[in-house]
């Protein structure tokens, strides 16, 4: 198909997105399902464009588009190709179930290698990116916004039910925009554009991307950054996610002998005495991860690289979900949990064995931020994962839960690579690989 330079970008099918981008076409045009994948020239940069197609099931990212753009990072990232990630998606595929979480945990990983690489990413977003969309558009250095794009870690429907009708009505098109649209996104990224609604002004932008320098990433400046946007939006108390304090017993049950168990809200954490023996950190409790816990949770974890920096880290999870409140999509919650996991990327890279342990519930974009970067993933047997929670399954799908999943369905689908036993052995996923 010839891509019509004046044609609208948000109408567009993906390879007409893709084709519009290259000087004089690409090498090839590869199609996966709901994704497009071309490689070629660019202003004389050879480029690889990824295109989610909002055509093909919503543009959701199952197990081949993520087995696809995982494959088109990994050779970015090779040859310190550029990437250009068109976005326009209702997120993961549900209806793939944990497969999908499984495949998207080894993409994100590629992609948080590709950050911490400095490897030139834009995001071209379309009509909507919502989900695991949102944290690749999030990790990129830049993105790019039609003028009624929609990015969000939870689309609206969810947020609805997560909030009620009479707080957020997904119907409400002006209400939404204002809320998850364009400027209120940009407002937070200075850095990002505007553009028109055509193939040749996407193209435009591309070719303006190619010729500008993105800035290298600095997490001590973007955490700074989190907490002053945490500071200036104050969270009204009629905004608030159910709150569950950790249980300490059920923390003191995995630690060694020698530690002792430390509490600040939904968060837990034990510091050994010795250097070089693990810390324990993560969040508890069962409720859903928010901006504000995020954010917290990563400022630990970038002081253990002074303070701890020969230990291994475990990372402990109990979290229904990440946040889907309007509080926490106001401050845009996808920017804090890409935050945390490039963090954790981060102590990986720099010779920490980073090991999660899920001993309780997890799912979507919260066991992601925690999943993608640790080397080992374990699970305890009566943990549960999902892909997403039930009611926010049967918002997007319209059914109720899928049947959970057990030991072996999370080993297959690799959100898990082991199970923890009763009483843990506390070295036996931190001293191998």
């Amino acid at each position: 198909m010839n891509a019509v330079p004046g044609e609208p970008f948000s109408s567009a099918d993906a390879r007409a997105r893709v084709a519009a981008a290259f000087d004089a076409g690409p090498a090839q045009i590869q199609r996966h399902r709901a994704l497009v994948t071309g490689e070629g020239q660019i202003e004389g940069t050879q480029v690889i464009v990824a295109a989610t197609d909002p055509a093909q099931l919503r543009g959701a990212i199952g197990t081949v588009e993520a087995c696809a753009l995982a494959q088109s990072m990994s050779q970015a990232r090779a040859h310190g190709t550029p990437m250009v990630l068109m976005l326009d998606s209702s997120g993961a595929r549900v209806d793939e179930d944990l497969s999908a979480l499984g495949a998207f945990r080894f993409l994100f990983r590629e992609a948080l290698g590709a950050r911490l690489d400095n490897l030139r990413m834009l995001a071209l977003l379309g009509n909507a990116c919502f989900g695991g969309a949102s944290l690749l558009a999030s990790i990129c250095a830049r993105r790019s916004y039609l003028p009624h794009t929609l990015l969000a870690a939870s689309g609206p429907r969810v947020i609805q039910a997560s909030q009620g009708a009479e707080r957020f009505d997904a119907r409400d098109a002006q209400g939404v925009r204002e809320m998850l649209g364009s400027a209120a996104r940009r407002a937070w990224h200075p850095q990002d554009g505007e553009r028109g609604d055509t193939l040749a002004a996407a193209r435009a932008e591309v070719r303006e991307w190619i010729r500008d320098a993105d800035a290298a990433l600095d997490l001590e400046h973007a955490q700074a950054r989190l907490e002053q946007r945490l500071a200036c939006v104050a969270q009204p108390a009629s905004d608030t996610s159910p709150a569950r304090d950790p249980d300490p017993s059920s923390l003191a049950a995995l630690l060694p002998p020698g530690y002792t168990a430390r509490f600040g809200g939904r968060l837990a954490w034990a510091l050994p005495i010795s250097t070089g023996k693990p810390v324990f950190i993560g969040a508890l409790g069962g409720s859903p991860l928010d901006a504000a816990d995020s954010a917290r949770l990563s400022a630990q974890l970038l002081d253990l690289r002074i303070s701890h920096p020969r230990s291994p880290v475990v990372l402990l999870l109990d979290a229904s979900a990440h946040a889907a409140t309007l509080h926490d999509e106001q401050l845009l919650l996808s920017d804090f949990l890409v935050h945390l996991s490039l963090v954790i990327a981060s102590l990986a890279r720099a010779g920490h064995r980073v090991a999660l342990w899920i001993v309780g519930r997890a799912s979507g974009a919260s066991y992601v931020a925690f999943a993608a970067a640790a080397h080992s993933v374990s699970a305890a047997v009566d943990a549960q994962i999902e892909i997403l929670p039930a009611g926010a399954r049967a918002s997007i799908i319209g059914t109720g839960a899928s049947p959970p999943a057990d030991a072996h369905g999370w080993l297959a689908a690799r959100v898990a690579d082991a199970i923890l036993e009763q009483r843990l052995r506390l070295h036996s996923d931190l001293s191998s690989g």
